[in-house]
């Protein structure tokens, strides 16, 4: 194992007066030179790349960099150098919120989250290109308004929380989501009905049957019959009222949902299911369990803006301290088309000098 080397550089700028109106003229900026920084471009975008990425606190990254790559720092450089990559990204993490509000279709979800030990919501909207994350202290429906927009159009897939329902567009409700309600009222009121226990025993097979006929949808030839058979079943199941108090509350509720359930049969480019969205914001519930969140606003900015950028790197095959490394040094040149550009990174890598 090569560690990477701490490579001190000396910028020299020559200084002229112009013979005409007097004023200096300066050399320009080297390369990886950044002003009035003792602490080059690479060692702050492999610093947050540690932070973001893999999740490691600000003081034992401070203890990495003084003990593998002998360069002292105090804890608060890598504050610092949160904030600095956060200002530099501002127009790529508008661009980012652009793309999701306009694809065709994206996944939502939202996470508990911490500020100074007082509530938050993490907002998490996601497409198969871009990763937008949003820290709110309200988890009602007027976040995702102003996210989203009432009118957005493409498909929202989420869970059943009923602050998605403000969405006037077409939304697809996760089945997994489902199959887990189901079962938990199989456990609390199992054996109480005959007509009960039939009903959940049928929305569980109809659930079932969505995610098999999304998934092999390309594969069926009477593809469109079954849709329509699955369509009308759950149309049925959802209409006929129960004599089981509890269970027809609930049924009344999923009667709201009953299009809902099967948007993706006819939208190919959704899905039937919210996992995607669940496993990006894994990052960050990680970083959560760690860290218990941030302390200040300026903390809950740098979250979910690095965090933004962090995982829309990684869904296009970019590694995000290559970009971290762009943006500090010149961020006009980093916009969403150069990282939805293909990907050029090797599998494998030289340990960068770090500076």
């Amino acid at each position: 194992i090569c560690l990477p080397k701490r490579v001190v550089k000396k910028f020299v700028r020559k200084v002229m007066r112009c013979k005409k109106c007097h004023a200096l003229v300066r050399g320009g900026r080297g390369k990886d030179e950044m002003s009035n920084s003792y602490i080059g471009p690479v060692a702050k975008a492999w610093a947050n790349h540690l932070r973001y990425e893999i999740g490691i606190p600000q003081h034992k990254i401070r203890m990495i960099f003084i003990e593998l790559f002998d360069m002292p720092m105090v804890q608060a450089s890598v504050c610092g150098f949160e904030n600095q990559l956060t200002r530099n990204s501002d127009k790529l993490y508008g661009e980012i919120k652009n793309a999701v509000i306009n694809a065709p279709s994206r996944y939502a979800d939202e996470t508990g989250w911490k500020e100074n030990g007082e509530r938050r919501q993490l907002w998490g909207i996601a497409t198969t290109k871009a990763a937008f994350f949003h820290i709110d202290q309200s988890r009602g429906s007027k976040v995702i308004l102003s996210l989203l927009g009432a009118s957005c159009r493409g498909v929202t897939v989420s869970d059943f929380y009923a602050a998605y329902n403000c969405l006037k567009g077409l939304q697809q409700k996760c089945h997994p989501h489902l199959l887990r309600i189901i079962k938990r009222k199989e456990l609390r009121f199992l054996g109480e009905d005959k007509k009960a226990d039939d009903f959940l025993e049928e929305m569980k097979i109809l659930s079932l049957r969505v995610i098999e006929l999304f998934k092999n949808r390309k594969s069926i030839k009477d593809y469109m019959i079954q849709r329509a058979d699955v369509v009308s079943m759950i149309r049925r199941r959802l209409t006929e009222p129960l004599e089981h108090k509890p269970l027809e509350k609930w049924r009344k509720q999923m009667g709201k949902h009953g299009k809902q359930l099967t948007t993706c049969l006819f939208h190919p480019k959704s899905d039937s299911n919210n996992n995607f969205m669940e496993r990006l914001l894994r990052l960050s519930v990680i970083m959560r369990k760690i860290t218990f969140g941030n302390r200040s606003p300026k903390g809950i900015k740098n979250h979910q803006v690095i965090m933004s950028m962090t995982q829309t790197c990684k869904l296009n095959g970019k590694l995000p301290a290559d970009i971290f490394y762009q943006l500090l040094l010149d961020p006009a040149k980093i916009s969403m088309d150069s990282i939805l550009a293909t990907s050029d990174r090797t599998t494998q890598r030289s340990p960068p000098l770090l500076n």
